[in-house]
C-alpha cells in the first residue's frame, strides 16, 4: 500500500493518458454519419464545425503565429539562455540554429503574400499558396484545425501537471 501511496500522481497520470489516448482514438476512428455524409470521422465534424466559426480570421491568426516565430527565433539569437541544461518551453521554441531561423522568415514572407495577396502570381495561384493558406481548405488551416481539436486539451493538462 505504501508502493501506491508514493507513486499515487504517477498512476493517476497514466490513467489519465490512458483515458485521453482512448478519447482522441474514439473521435479520429468512429464514424457518426452526421448530416448524411458517410466515411467521416468525430474529429474532421469537430474540426470542420470550428473551421465554420474561425473561418474568417484564420488566415490572419497563421500569419501572427508565423510572425511570433520568426521574430522569436531572431530576438532569441541575441538573448543568451540563463539556463542551457534545463531549457524552458520558450528556449525549445525560439533557440534554433540560423538555418531554421532564416526558414521561418521565408515562410513568413510566403505566407504574407498569399494572404495579402501580393508579389508574382506563381505563390499566389490556387494550386501553390492558396493550397497551403486557403481559409476554407487550406493545408496550413486544416492542420491547425485539427491541432486545436487533438492536442490542445492535451497541452492544457499538461501544463496542469496533469499528465
Amino acid at each position: 500500500m505504501r508502493f501506491y501511496k508514493k507513486n499515487e500522481k504517477v498512476f493517476c497520470c497514466y490513467i489519465f493518458l490512458l483515458h485521453y489516448s482512448v478519447f482522441n482514438w474514439y473521435l479520429s476512428i468512429y464514424d457518426p454519419h452526421f448530416n448524411g455524409r458517410g466515411l467521416e470521422s468525430t474529429i474532421a465534424i469537430l474540426a470542420n464545425v470550428l473551421a465554420g466559426i474561425v473561418a474568417p480570421v484564420i488566415s490572419y491568426f497563421t500569419i501572427i503565429m508565423f510572425a511570433i516565430s520568426a521574430i522569436g527565433a531572431l530576438i532569441a539569437k541575441f538573448i543568451p539562455r540563463k539556463n542551457a541544461k534545463e531549457p524552458r518551453i520558450l528556449d525549445t521554441l525560439f533557440y534554433v540554429n540560423w538555418f531554421w531561423t532564416i526558414t521561418r522568415f521565408i515562410g513568413l514572407a510566403f505566407a504574407s503574400m498569399v494572404v495579402f495577396n501580393f508579389g508574382p502570381s506563381a505563390i499566389n495561384n490556387e494550386n501553390t499558396g492558396g493550397l497551403l493558406m486557403d481559409p476554407n481548405e487550406g493545408l496550413v488551416t486544416f492542420f491547425i484545425y485539427h491541432f486545436f481539436v487533438c492536442g490542445f486539451p492535451f497541452t492544457i493538462f499538461n501544463k496542469l501537471r496533469l499528465t
